[in-house]
C-alpha cells in the first residue's frame, strides 16, 4: 500500500509539474508516455500479431513531438519528412519479416502508434486552445481532462462499492456497475461546477458537457483496455508504475475522453 501510494504521489507530481512548466516540457512528457505506452499496447498484441515494436512506439513519439510543432508551425515540412521515414521502415521491415501476417502486423503496428499519440496530441492542443500558441498554453485545462477523469473513475469505484448492483458489462469487467457509472458521472459534473467556478473557461453548460463526455468516454476507455488485458489474458499492462500497473492501467480513460472533448470544443465553439 505504501510502495502504491509513493508511486501515485510520483505520478501526479510529474504530470501536474511538466503541464505547470509550460507546453514544451508537456510535450516531451506526453511523448515519453506515449512511447512507453506503445510499447505496453504492442506486448497485450502479441499473441494476435507481431508488430515492428520500436518502429512502432518511436513513430508515436514522432506523432506527439510532430504534432505538437506542427500546430505552432504549420509552414514546417521536416516533420513530414520524418514521418515519411518511417513509412519507410515500415515497408523494409515488412519485406524483411519472415511472419506470414504482414496485413495484421502492420495493422497492430499502426494502431497502436495512433491509440497512444492522438489522446496526447488532443491534451496538448486543449491546453492552446483557440489561440494554438504555445505561449499561451493553459495548462489548467489539461489539467482539468485529467482531473475530471480521475474523478469519474474513483466516484464510479465508491458508487460501485456502496451501491452497484447491476452489472455494466460483466463480459469484460465483472465489477462495474450502472450505479457505479452513473454515480462517477455525478461526481464528475460536481468536479465540473467547481472548476468552472474557480476557472471559468467556459460556460456551466459547456463545463457539463465536458463532464458528461468525460464520465461516458472514461468508461469506454477502461472497459477497451480490459479487453486488451482479457485478451492477452494479463492483469496489468506492464509494471512501469509499482502497485499502479503501467502506462495503459493509468491512462486508458483518458486515451478516450481527451479527442472526444477536444471535438467537442471544437463544435460548441462554432455554434
Amino acid at each position: 500500500m505504501l510502495t502504491r501510494a509513493i508511486s501515485g504521489v510520483v505520478f501526479i507530481t510529474i504530470v501536474i509539474g511538466s503541464l505547470f512548466l509550460g507546453y514544451y516540457s508537456s510535450l516531451i512528457l506526453f511523448s515519453i508516455i506515449a512511447f512507453i505506452g506503445t510499447l505496453e499496447y504492442y506486448k497485450l498484441a502479441k499473441k494476435v500479431s507481431v508488430p515492428f515494436k520500436i518502429t512502432g512506439a518511436f513513430f508515436s513519439l514522432s506523432l506527439v513531438l510532430g504534432a505538437g510543432y506542427l500546430i505552432t508551425s504549420p509552414q514546417s515540412l521536416f516533420i513530414y519528412s520524418i514521418w515519411m521515414l518511417f513509412a519507410i521502415a515500415f515497408v523494409i521491415q515488412v519485406l524483411a519479416s519472415k511472419s506470414n501476417k504482414a496485413i495484421s502486423d502492420i495493422s497492430v503496428t499502426i494502431t497502436g502508434a495512433f491509440y497512444l499519440a492522438i489522446p496526447f496530441i488532443s491534451l496538448l492542443i486543449i491546453g492552446i486552445y483557440p489561440s494554438f500558441s504555445p505561449i499561451n498554453f493553459n495548462w489548467l485545462m489539461p489539467l482539468s481532462i485529467y482531473l475530471l477523469t480521475w474523478t469519474n473513475d474513483t466516484g464510479a469505484y465508491l458508487s460501485g462499492r456502496s451501491f452497484g448492483k447491476h452489472k455494466l458489462f460483466e463480459r469484460i469487467s465483472p465489477n462495474k456497475t450502472w450505479e457505479g457509472s452513473i454515480g462517477g458521472g455525478i461526481f464528475t459534473i460536481i468536479v465540473a461546477l467547481v472548476l468552472q467556478h474557480f476557472f471559468g473557461f467556459y460556460s456551466i453548460p459547456v463545463w457539463i458537457g465536458i463532464a458528461i463526455l468525460t464520465s461516458i468516454f472514461a468508461n469506454i476507455g477502461d472497459l477497451l483496455e480490459s479487453t486488451f488485458k482479457r485478451n492477452a489474458e494479463v492483469k496489468d499492462s506492464g509494471k512501469i508504475m509499482p502497485g499502479h500497473g503501467g502506462i495503459l492501467d493509468r491512462f486508458d480513460a483518458i486515451l478516450m475522453t481527451a479527442p472526444v472533448v477536444l471535438a467537442y470544443l471544437f463544435l460548441v465553439s462554432n455554434l
